[in-house]
C-alpha cells in the first residue's frame, strides 16, 4: 500500500533568482512524494516512512545542509492518536564545488518515521513537511501529508534499508575543549579514528541559533582531532551542553555518528 501526496504547494520565495516562475505543475515533474504506511513493531510502536523522489539532476537535504541549502522540516503535531514522530536520517552524500560543501541526497531517498501511537488500533499521521529540491535553483516546498497507519506486521523492506543506511552509532568516548574566539568559541573535538578513512565532519548543536564552521580534521596516531568555530549573531561567548554535540563523520563508503562529548 502506498498512499501519494497529492498537494505540493510551492512558497513563494525562493533561495536563488529564477528565471521564470516554477509552476504547480512543473513542480511534480520535479518532486514526487510517497508516504509508505509501514508496520506496527512487538513494542506498540509503529515504522513508516516518507520517500521523495527527484528528477534527474535534483536533490534535496540532509537535516544540515552544508554551506548552502535548506534543511528540512517535519511537523506532525496535527495527527490523531500519536505521541510522537522521530524523523530518521540515513546517510547522505557530502559534495564540494568552489569551496562550498552540499551535503544532499539525488534520485530516491526514504526518511524512516518512528510513530508513537497512543492507542493500538490504526492511527491517522497528519502534518507539514518542507524540503528545499535544487538544481541550478532552489526550491522551497511545502507538502501536506495525511495517511492512515493501519496495524500490519508486513515490513517493508525500503524502510529497512533506509534504516541501516543511517550512520553507525558509535559508542566511544569522544573529549570536547571550548575556548572563546572573537564571534564565538572555538571547539575541539578528540575520539578514536573510526576503522575506516574520514573525509568530512559535521557537528551539530541542540541551539540552532548557532553557527558550526566547516571542521578541520587531523589524524593523530590512533586520534582523530576535529576542530571548528561556533558563531553566534551576537558574537557573544554562549555556553553549549556537552550531552548537545553530535558529531558525523564521513568516510567514501561508511559514515558514523557520535552523541555527546565529555570535557577533556
Amino acid at each position: 500500500m502506498k498512499i501519494l501526496l497529492t498537494k505540493l504547494v510551492l512558497l513563494a520565495t525562493a533561495l536563488t533568482s529564477v528565471a521564470a516562475p516554477v509552476k504547480a505543475n512543473q513542480l511534480n515533474d520535479i518532486v514526487e512524494v510517497v508516504l509508505l504506511p509501514g508496520w506496527r513493531m512487538e513494542d506498540g510502536q509503529h515504522m513508516a516512512g516518507l520517500q521523495i523522489k527527484l528528477a534527474p539532476g535534483w536533490k534535496t537535504y540532509w537535516r544540515q545542509p552544508g554551506d548552502s541549502g535548506i534543511s528540512p522540516f517535519f511537523d506532525f503535531s496535527e495527527s490523531n492518536h500519536v505521541g510522537t514522530v522521530n524523523v530518521l536520517f540515513p546517510a547522505p552524500k557530502v559534495t564540494w564545488v568552489d569551496n562550498s560543501r552540499t551535503i544532499s541526497y539525488s534520485q530516491t531517498v526514504i526518511f524512516p518515521l518512528l510513530v508513537q501511537p497512543d492507542v493500538s488500533d490504526p492511527v491517522t499521521l497528519k502534518g507539514q513537511v518542507q524540503i528545499g529540491v535544487c538544481q541550478d535553483i532552489c526550491i522551497p516546498v511545502s507538502l501536506k501529508v495525511k495517511a492512515q497507519l493501519p496495524i500490519s506486521s508486513t515490513k517493508d523492506v525500503a524502510i529497512l534499508a533506509a534504516i541501516q543506511a543511517q550512520p553507525k552509532k558509535m559508542d566511544v568516548p569522544v573529549f570536547c575543549k571550548f575556548d572563546p574566539v572573537e564571534g564565538g568559541m572555538y571547539l575541539r573535538l578528540s575520539l578514536p579514528a573510526p576503522p575506516s578513512g574520514v573525509s568530512d565532519a559535521i557537528i551539530e548543536l541542540a541551539n540552532a541559533s548557532l553557527w558550526v564552521s566547516t571542521p578541520k580534521i587531523t589524524l593523530k596516531g590512533d586520534k582523530l582531532i576535529v576542530e571548528a568555530n561556533v558563531l553566534t549573531s551576537t558574537g557573544s561567548f554562549v555556553s553549549v551542553a556537552r550531552s548537545a554535540v553530535t558529531t558525523t563523520l564521513f568516510g567514501q563508503k561508511k559514515s558514523f555518528s557520535y552523541t555527546g562529548c565529555q570535557g577533556s
